[in-house]
């Protein structure tokens, strides 16, 4: 039995429309090595790394399977961006704290190297929190990002020494300024996943 000539991986074609991004950054979500011997599990990486991303609406990776070209099999990707600007709202109500309000923004793409920012909102009765977040993608942003957070807290109570911070898996620097009623938080860490400083 004759299994026929085994394919390698050929080029990868890349498609935005309308164009957003640079293609060096869409580039780095691919973990693959040209010419390597293909595998349809490819096809299924492309796809949940670029999906995973939030800056694509919609994601579409087409091997070319009965085009090969010089023994390798091309691969047509063709993406849709995801709207910039995202919002969200909430109200609810708690024993606690009383009537509470959240708000959110994030900006999915402020420029083509596809930086991001967000802030949040929170208040209640006896307190009010704002943070915000810059990111930036690293060599390898499917699991590798820089992220810069800062954050204030106003309490209508006593404040406590006490902060919530997020876990980063990478070296971190942190602070913790107290005057008076206000808390700022700020915070930077090169991490392998964001996170916020500030959990909820």
């Amino acid at each position: 039995y004759a299994s026929g000539p085994r394919y390698g991986v050929g080029p990868v074609r890349i498609d935005e429309q309308p164009d957003r991004l640079n293609e060096s950054l869409i580039r780095r979500f691919l973990d693959y090595t040209p010419g390597a011997p293909y595998n349809s599990s490819l096809v299924t990486r492309f796809y949940s790394a670029l999906s995973a991303s939030e800056y694509f609406e919609s994601v579409e990776v087409r091997p070319l399977l009965s085009q090969p070209e010089g023994g390798a099999i091309p691969i047509d990707i063709a993406l849709t961006p995801r709207k910039q600007h995202k919002y969200a709202a909430g109200i609810g109500a708690s024993t606690d704290e009383g009537i509470r309000g959240r708000i959110n923004y994030t900006n999915r793409r402020i420029n083509r190297h596809g930086h991001r920012v967000s802030a949040e909102l929170r208040a209640s009765l006896i307190e009010q929190r704002l943070q915000g977040a810059y990111q930036i993608p690293r060599a390898h942003p499917a699991d590798e990002w820089l992220s810069i957070q800062a954050g204030v807290v106003r309490s209508g109570i006593q404040p406590h020494a006490s902060q919530r911070v997020g876990h980063f898996h990478r070296r971190s620097l942190k602070g913790h300024v107290d005057n008076g009623r206000d808390r700022l938080f700020p915070g930077a860490s090169r991490s392998e996943i964001p996170v916020s400083l500030l959990p909820s």
